[in-house]
C-alpha cells in the first residue's frame, strides 16, 4: 500500500509540475522581458516549421547595429545565443518601447560611438530593353566553295625482271647396293665340343625291307651342349628328307622317317636335370618315326643339312632352344 501510495503521490507531482510550468514559464518572460518570444513559442505547435523571417525586421537605411550592440550589451548578447536575430528586431519588438538609443542615426549613443552614418543606396538602374527577334530569319552565308580534288601521283611498282633460263645438270646415276650378305651359316657340327650319350643296350635288328625302300640308314645320333642352345645331328648314309615338327605343347620334337632305316640306338634317356630328356624310334617301315622329348617347351632355332665329309656321311643338324629363352 505504501508503494502505491508513494507512485500515486510522485504521478499527482508530475502532473501539477506540467500543469503549472505554462503559467511559470510566462511569469518568468514577463519579468524579463520576453513575453511576446515566448508566447508565441507556446502559442505555435510543435510539429510546424518556424515562420519565415519577415521583411518587417529588415533593418532601415541608415541603421548602425554595431553602434546599437555596442550600446546595449545585454542585446548583443541575445543575439549571440539566439534570442533575435539582429540588434534591430530586439529594437523593433522591445527596444523602441524601452527607449534604447544608438542604432538611429543622429542619436547619442551612435555619435560617440564614432560610426560613420550609412549611406543611402544607390539607385538601381532600369534593364535595357531586350530586342525582339525579327520575324524573318537571317539570310544564311553561302557555303565555301569546295577546293577542287588533285589525284595524288600513283608509284607505279617495278616491272617484274624477265624469268632466267637455268640450265639443269644431270644428276650421275645411282649404283645400285650390292646385295646384303647373308649372315653366316652355322659353323659344321665337327668344329663344335660335342657330348655322346651314354651307352644304351644294343638296338633291335632293323627289318630288311626298311633299308631297301630308299637305301639311307641312320648310323649315329649326337647331342651337343652350347651356350643358349642344344645341337642333335643325325648321321646317315643318305639324305634325310623330312622336315623335323614340334609337339603341339612344345616339349618334344618328331622325324618321320618313311623309308628310312635305323641302325643307331632306338632309345636313349637324358638327365634329369637336361633340356632333353630322351627320344625312341617308333615303328619301322613307312610308319617309322623319330620321337624326342623335352623338360620344356622347345623352339627350333636351326636346320641344316651338311653333305658328307671325310668320315662322315649325311648329317641333319637342329639346334634348339627353350621356348622361354631361359638356359
Amino acid at each position: 500500500m505504501r508503494i502505491e501510495a508513494a507512485r500515486y503521490l510522485r504521478s499527482l507531482i508530475l502532473l501539477g509540475g506540467l500543469l503549472l510550468f505554462p503559467a511559470a514559464s510566462s511569469l518568468l518572460a514577463h519579468s524579463f522581458g520576453l513575453t511576446s518570444v515566448v508566447g508565441a513559442w507556446f502559442s505555435r505547435p510543435r510539429h510546424e516549421p518556424p515562420p519565415p523571417p519577415s521583411d518587417e525586421f529588415a533593418p532601415p537605411p541608415g541603421w548602425q547595429e554595431r553602434a546599437y550592440l555596442a550600446a546595449n550589451p545585454d542585446v548583443a548578447v541575445a543575439v549571440r545565443t539566439g534570442t533575435f536575430r539582429s540588434g534591430y528586431e530586439h529594437y523593433h519588438r522591445i527596444g523602441e518601447r524601452e527607449g534604447r538609443r544608438g542604432g538611429l542615426p543622429g542619436s547619442p549613443s551612435a555619435v560617440a560611438a564614432g560610426t560613420p552614418p550609412v549611406p543611402a543606396p544607390a539607385p538601381v538602374p532600369a534593364p535595357a530593353p531586350v530586342a525582339k527577334p525579327s520575324a524573318a530569319p537571317p539570310a544564311a552565308a553561302p557555303p565555301a566553295p569546295v577546293p577542287a580534288l588533285v589525284p595524288a601521283a600513283v608509284t607505279l611498282p617495278p616491272p617484274i625482271p624477265a624469268p632466267v633460263a637455268v640450265a639443269l645438270v644431270p644428276l650421275p646415276p645411282v649404283k645400285p647396293r650390292p646385295p646384303a650378305a647373308e649372315p653366316p651359316h652355322a659353323p659344321p657340327e665337327a668344329a663344335l665340343p660335342e657330348t655322346a650319350p651314354a651307352p644304351l643296350p644294343a638296338p633291335a635288328p632293323v627289318p630288311a625291307a626298311s633299308v631297301a625302300e630308299t637305301g639311307t640308314v641312320v648310323q649315329a645320333v649326337r647331342f651337343g651342349r652350347h651356350p643358349g642352345f642344344v645341337r642333335m645331328v643325325l648321321e646317315s648314309s643318305g639324305r634325310l628328307p623330312a622336315q623335323p615338327r614340334l609337339a603341339s605343347d612344345g616339349r618334344g620334337l618328331t622325324l618321320a622317317l618313311e623309308g628310312v632305316g635305323w641302325t643307331a640306338p632306338r632309345s636313349w634317356k637324358g638327365g634329369p636335370a637336361a633340356l632333353l630328356t630322351g627320344y625312341e624310334v617308333e615303328g619301322a617301315g613307312a610308319a617309322g618315326r623319330f620321337v624326342l622329348h623335352a623338360a620344356r617347351p622347345l623352339a627350333l632355332r636351326h636346320v641344316m643339312r651338311l653333305p658328307p665329309e671325310g668320315n662322315s656321311g649325311h648329317r641333319l643338324v637342329i639346334d634348339l632352344e627353350p621356348a622361354d629363352g631361359m638356359p
